[in-house]
């Protein structure tokens, strides 16, 4: 049987201190790099794996986070959860994710969730409200808003991690701009949730900014959902003056789009572009692949779990997005 490799066999074989090697392993500082680059080694060479257990049973932690979610189905939620499960098994947490969308469950359901961990994630639109976020201060446990650029924060407990959604908004419009596109129709989500406001701002921003008038009979209301867009889509396809380019408020209902761009018998991108925005999933199960926002989900996941644990003291953390550039969009026709 292989013998369990412990903190003594790191140190004897690196030729440190038993103190030196926990400091290394803690990510602790005042230790020389080739010093660390030693420990590192051994660590690799002997296969050591921390004792998470024994570690947390001194420091009191609990050794779970909450995930707090509206529709764990969602693109945008397996694909956040996706990266929360990928960094905790790295940092020796668990996850607990707890569905909430009816309020009368609400009180219970917290009670068993911030009872048990060691802080939780809030995501959207849950995040945005105010109520549920007051009842888990309640419990004296870090929580992240996810998602929420702009909000006051309520307590020392809470802190947001976001990205810059009306500025990634306008560089996906300034793009399609600098194809040739003049008329790009454009599909909100639910006007009950910030980031449709800041998404929209964004489209209007670069409207501005290249001097193209704001035309409401382009904008068009969803609420991120598929069937929403499929509505909202006939509605800009139905104008005398079509749009070249549509770019809907998230990837599920851009791909809502392009099913009706194509029951209309018109080519991608070719006769109209369509982008989309999140980056989740679905823009690659799409034909043809969807161009969109990219949210930085591994990113977000690993900043809100670093700040429960201590990791991350930025109170407010922006992350950078990007364009993922794929076949969906191209030049305006002429």
């Amino acid at each position: 049987m292989r013998k369990n490799i412990t903190i003594q066999d790191v140190a004897e074989h690196a030729g440190v201190s038993m103190m030196t090697v926990s400091r290394v392993l803690n990510k602790g500082g005042n230790v020389k790099d080739s010093t660390r680059q030693k420990i590192e080694q051994a660590v690799q060479d002997l296969g050591y794996r921390p004792n998470f257990a024994a570690k947390n049973l001194s420091s009191g932690r609990k050794n779970f986070i909450g995930v707090l979610c509206f529709e764990p189905n969602s693109p945008y939620v397996s694909q956040f959860l996706f990266g929360c499960l990928r960094y905790c098994s790295e940092v020796g947490y668990h996850l607990i994710v707890e569905e909430n969308n009816a309020d009368r469950l609400l009180d219970s359901k917290l009670q068993a969730l911030c009872s048990g961990v060691d802080g939780v994630i809030v995501l959207p639109p849950l995040s945005e409200d105010k109520s549920l976020l007051e009842r888990i201060s309640a419990f004296n446990i870090p929580y992240v808003c996810v998602g929420q650029q702009h909000m006051a924060l309520q307590d020392k407990f809470h802190s947001t991690v976001s990205i810059d959604e009306q500025q990634a908004a306008a560089d996906l419009t300034s793009s399609l701009i600098e194809q040739g596109h003049t008329r790009i129709g454009f599909i909100s989500g639910d006007k009950s949730q910030g980031v449709t406001q800041l998404r929209l701002a964004g489209y209007q921003q670069a409207l501005q900014q290249h001097k193209l008038s704001i035309q409401p009979e382009l904008i068009a209301e969803g609420d991120f959902s598929y069937k929403s867009a499929l509505s909202a889509t006939e509605q800009l396809l139905s104008l005398k003056d079509k749009p070249s380019a549509i770019f809907a408020s998230n990837d599920e209902m851009a791909a809502a789009v392009m099913a009706v761009v194509h029951k209309h018998q018109f080519a991608i991108p070719k006769d109209i572009s369509v982008v989309g925005f999140d980056d989740t999933s679905i823009a690659t199960m799409v034909w043809p692949q969807l161009t969109t926002v990219r949210q930085p989900f591994v990113e977000m996941a690993k900043a809100a779990i670093d700040r429960i644990s201590g990791q991350n003291p930025d109170a407010k953390t922006l992350l950078p997005s990007s364009i993922t550039c794929r076949e969906s969009h191209g030049q305006a026709a002429n």
